[in-house]
């Protein structure tokens, strides 16, 4: 795709090298020649182009070109050449996140204005997810799974050494944890029936637990008022209402609406306003798109790929 690219657009840029990849997307150092400055150019991989088609990546440069911010960079240029859609930005030098110290492991939070660089959160060795902060923002609930272990629910002091203390572990999978408005309640899925169900304990402990799903449930959410918990079970969002305040008491469980939304038994794929009536899900682009492979010379190629 480089020299393709290179070629279609030598006469505004000079590909450099490649800076880095994505799930969509390739970025690429180039230097505009009309400019003499060095860019950001953002290329749409083709064979996603082909596939999916280039509305979601169109959609992201209109958002873009429409972003007026001191720590948002800029839109320079966006087009199409020779079947490839791209944009460009400003190319900022300076580290990598691994560069300050940031690993791929850790956790790192930023602020969501841009104004400080993003910092380790919590470091660690093994694969750890965030789940949920407490509403003073004082405490962090996440998902971790040491090395050979089952999957946990830890709880991180934000405001001293940051050391993730095991809250929900044992002998079956915890994850997916999520916070009551008041921070007194946890609701988590665990696979201790034998399969992953919606359950909930006081935070931070001690005390009992109440299973709150009856056939299977996962990626629960709280609704703004603490009254009810959403979760997923299979193709279906359900709402369990509950009484939650000094005590806890589970009550009715009913399905709100079917959905295709990404299903994950692990992080949560929607949310939820705060009043409960309206859902954001994460939809596949276009879930009955196919894609058709097309291999030329097959028969000719048929003795090398058999050895």
């Amino acid at each position: 795709m480089t020299d393709r690219l290179a070629a279609s657009l030598a006469d505004r840029y000079r590909i450099e090298r490649e800076l880095g990849q994505g799930g969509m997307a390739t970025v690429y150092l180039a230097h505009d020649v009309r400019h003499d400055r060095k860019v950001a150019l953002k290329v749409l991989r083709p064979e996603l182009s082909a596939i999916l088609g280039a509305e979601r990546f169109l959609a992201e440069i209109k958002t873009t070109a429409n972003l007026q911010h001191p720590h948002i960079l800029s839109l320079y240029d966006s087009g199409e050449a020779d079947g490839l859609v791209f944009y460009v930005m400003p190319y900022v030098e300076g580290e990598s996140l691994r560069d300050r110290g940031v690993r791929s492991e850790d956790l790192a939070w930023i602020p969501a204005d841009g104004s400080a660089p993003a910092e380790s959160l919590v470091v660690a060795e093994h694969d750890q997810a965030p789940g949920d902060f407490t509403p003073d923002g004082r405490t962090m609930v996440i998902r971790e799974q040491p090395s050979g272990a089952k999957r946990r629910i830890s709880v991180v002091a934000l405001d001293s050494a940051r050391a993730p203390r095991p809250l929900i572990a044992g002998a079956f999978e915890s994850h997916s944890p999520s916070l009551s408005p008041d921070g007194r309640w946890v609701a988590y899925v665990s696979d201790e029936s034998g399969r992953n169900e919606v359950y909930v304990r006081p935070f931070p402990g001690p005390g009992g637990r109440w299973q709150v799903s009856r056939d299977g449930g996962v990626e629960p959410r709280w609704s703004g008022t603490g009254r009810e918990i959403f979760f997923r079970s299979s193709t279906s969002i359900m709402s369990a209402s509950v009484q939650a305040g000094a005590t806890f008491a589970p009550g009715d469980v009913r399905e709100l609406f079917r959905t295709s939304a990404l299903l994950s038994t692990v992080y949560a794929n929607y949310d939820v306003s705060r009043d409960g009536r309206t859902f954001i899900l994460a939809q596949p682009l276009r879930a009955n798109d196919q894609a058709v492979v097309v291999l030329l010379n097959w028969f000719e190629n048929l003795p090398v790929r058999t050895r």
